[in-house]
C-alpha cells in the first residue's frame, strides 16, 4: 500500500469512527485539531456555541501550514453528520458508515492532498488553509460564524459528495408549509365536503418529481419518498385543499428553469393531520421542499399565485437559500448538484468550487458508503484543482 493510500484510509477511518451527529461535533473538532497540529500546521479553533448542560461546545477548525493565516485558497467541508450514527466497517472495495461519503471522505482527501503538496514544496506559506465547520446538515451555523475569522481568500474549495464531478453550481431551497382548515366529516361524503387534503396513488400529480441520476444503481434500497426520486420508485401525491383542486397547481408543472442550473423541482415531504382513518380531517398541513434554480422570489411568487387568497389556506415560508453558481476549470467533468451546501453562507467575495468523492444519493442512507478507489482519486483531483487555481 502506498504512503498516500495508508494515510488517507487511516485518517478516513478515524473520522468515520467518531460519532458527531449535528450538535455533537466536539469530538471530531478535537481530533482534527490534534491531527493537524501533529502535521506541523498552525491550528485555530473558533467557538460557534459554548457548552450548555450535557451538550458540548461546538467549534470550527481552521488550520494552515506556516504562520500566514490570510491564505489565498481555503479547502472546506463540514464535520457534522445526520442521525443515526452508523459504525465504520469496510470490505476490499468500499468503506461504510455514517459520514463516509458526506462528508468525511472530502475532509480526509483534502487534508492528505494539501499536506502532500506542502511537503513536496508545491505550496508556499499563505497559499492554502483548511476550514472544517459544524452544523451544515441543519442550519449552516458553522459557516455563518466562519465569516468572522477575518480571512479573505480568493478561492473557496468546498468538499461534498459530487462523484468526482466539479459542480457548475447547486440548487437553492425554499422550504414552506401549507396549513389548511376545512370541514370534518365521514370519508364517504368527501365529494360534498371541503377536504383538508387527499392522497391519491398512483395517479400522476401536478407536483411530480423528476428522476435522480443513477438512482437505481447507486441506491437500490432507498425509501419510496425522497427528494427528486423518480415516479417509478414511489407513489405520486395529490394535494387538495379547500376550494382548490389539484388543477390549480397545473401551471407549477412548468416550474422555473435556469440555463445553467436546470429545472426547479418540488417535493411534498411530510403530510400530517386528522384524528381517525374514517374522518375527513378538519386541519392538515404539508411540508414542502423546493430545489430552486432561478431565484427564491421568482418561485415564491408562483406559489402564491397558485394558492391565491382562498380562505382556510395559510402558507408559512420557513427556510430559503438562493442557488449557487460555482466556477469550473478545464480537465474536470462538470454538472449541476441537486442539493444545498455551505457555500451560500460564506459572505465575502470569493470564487467557489464544489468537488468531492462519494455520491449524495447514498449520503444519508442506512447503507452510506464510499469506494476506496474514488476516495484515492479525489486526492489527485484536489491536488489538480489547488495547483491550477494557485497558478492563476
Amino acid at each position: 500500500m502506498s504512503t498516500t493510500n495508508f494515510a488517507l484510509l487511516a485518517l478516513h477511518r478515524s473520522l468515520v469512527s467518531i460519532d458527531c451527529i449535528t450538535e455533537n461535533e466536539h469530538p471530531c473538532s478535537v481530533f482534527l485539531a490534534e491531527h493537524l497540529r501533529a502535521l506541523g500546521w498552525t491550528v485555530e479553533t473558533q467557538l460557534v456555541s459554548p457548552a450548555e448542560g450535557s451538550r458540548p461546545a461546538r467549534e470550527n477548525v481552521f488550520a494552515y501550514p506556516g504562520k500566514n493565516r490570510n491564505v489565498r485558497a481555503v479547502l472546506n467541508s463540514h464535520i457534522d453528520v445526520v442521525p443515526p450514527y452508523i459504525p465504520y466497517r469496510e470490505d476490499d472495495e468500499n468503506v461504510y458508515g455514517r459520514g463516509s461519503a458526506d462528508a468525511k471522505g472530502s475532509v480526509a482527501a483534502q487534508i492528505v492532498a494539501a499536506d502532500e503538496l506542502w511537503r513536496d514544496g508545491r505550496l508556499g506559506e499563505g497559499d492554502l488553509g483548511v476550514l472544517y465547520v459544524v452544523g451544515e446538515e441543519v442550519d449552516h451555523v458553522g459557516m455563518v460564524e466562519a465569516n468572522n475569522l477575518g480571512i479573505t481568500p480568493e478561492f473557496l474549495i468546498v468538499g461534498e459528495p459530487t462523484e468526482l464531478i466539479l459542480a457548475k453550481g447547486h440548487k437553492g431551497i425554499i422550504k414552506f408549509r401549507v396549513e389548511v382548515t376545512g370541514k370534518a366529516g365521514e370519508f364517504w361524503r368527501s365529494f360534498q365536503l371541503n377536504l383538508a387534503y387527499t392522497l391519491t396513488s398512483p395517479h400522476p400529480s401536478p407536483l411530480r418529481l423528476p428522476g435522480a441520476r443513477h438512482f437505481r444503481d447507486r441506491c437500490p434500497n432507498r425509501g419510496p419518498l425522497h427528494a427528486e426520486t423518480p415516479s417509478k420508485y414511489g407513489s405520486q401525491l395529490h394535494l387538495s385543499i379547500p376550494g382548490i383542486s389539484p388543477t390549480h397547481f397545473t401551471h407549477l408543472q412548468a416550474l422555473p428553469v435556469d440555463a445553467r442550473l436546470g429545472e426547479t423541482t418540488m417535493n411534498i415531504g411530510l403530510l400530517s393531520g386528522g384524528v381517525a382513518a374514517n374522518v375527513i380531517p378538519a386541519l392538515a398541513s404539508a411540508d414542502i421542499m423546493c430545489r430552486v434554480t432561478t431565484t427564491v422570489d421568482d418561485l415564491w411568487r408562483l406559489i402564491l399565485e397558485a394558492v391565491g387568497d382562498r380562505p382556510g389556506v395559510r402558507l408559512v415560508r420557513q427556510i430559503t437559500f438562493e442557488p449557487v453558481r460555482c466556477e469550473v476549470v478545464e480537465g474536470f467533468e462538470t454538472d449541476v448538484m441537486k442539493y444545498n451546501t455551505d457555500i451560500g453562507a460564506w459572505k465575502s467575495p470569493v470564487k467557489s468550487y464544489l468537488y468531492g468523492p462519494g455520491s449524495i444519493l447514498c449520503a444519508h442512507a442506512p447503507h452510506e458508503f464510499i469506494s476506496k478507489k474514488e476516495l484515492l482519486q479525489s486526492v489527485d483531483g484536489y491536488k489538480r484543482l489547488i495547483t491550477t487555481l494557485l497558478q492563476k
